[in-house]
């Protein structure tokens, strides 16, 4: 587990995840869970037409508030980060065996290319215009925008 700063308590259900996807990786094995997004009123559905998602677990990362897991997304066919709270439902351990971390995959790396890499200290005013599907990114950012 990678933490890259503060920290605070999670709810229970979170725990469990956690545990679940560190007994993962310590395994070896694959997970499957559905995985949530908020839609462009604020309601949160499940994605990927409600279907499981089946990830080879990496790492988690714990960043802003919020543990990440990062690994390869079997329908995706990439390394996906994941925010843990959005994972839905205890999440399963499968028999299958993970895929192995690519060459040169470094977890540094991929967190200052994907986890925060808007962090700054600097206040900055900006307006933003997206589709639907970028709710929950405009959510998570609550604590960086002031309004």
């Amino acid at each position: 587990m990678h933490i890259i700063s503060r920290v605070k308590s999670e709810n229970e259900k979170g725990y469990y995840i956690v545990d679940a996807i560190n007994e993962a990786i310590n395994v070896g094995v694959k997970i499957s869970f559905y995985y949530s997004e908020l839609n462009g009123k604020k309601k949160e559905v499940l994605r990927n037409d409600v279907k499981l998602y089946t990830v080879s677990p990496f790492d988690l990362i714990w960043d802003g508030d919020y543990y990440y897991l990062t690994g390869y997304c079997d329908e995706r066919e990439f390394v996906r980060t994941y925010r843990v709270d959005q994972i839905k439902k205890q999440l399963e351990l499968l028999t299958e065996k993970a895929v192995k971390k690519p060459k040169g995959y470094n977890v540094s790396k991929y967190t200052a290319e994907v986890s925060r890499m808007f962090s700054t200290d600097e206040a900055v005013d900006v307006t933003l215009l997206c589709d639907n599907c970028c709710m929950n990114d405009v959510v998570g950012m609550k604590g960086l925008l002031q309004n």
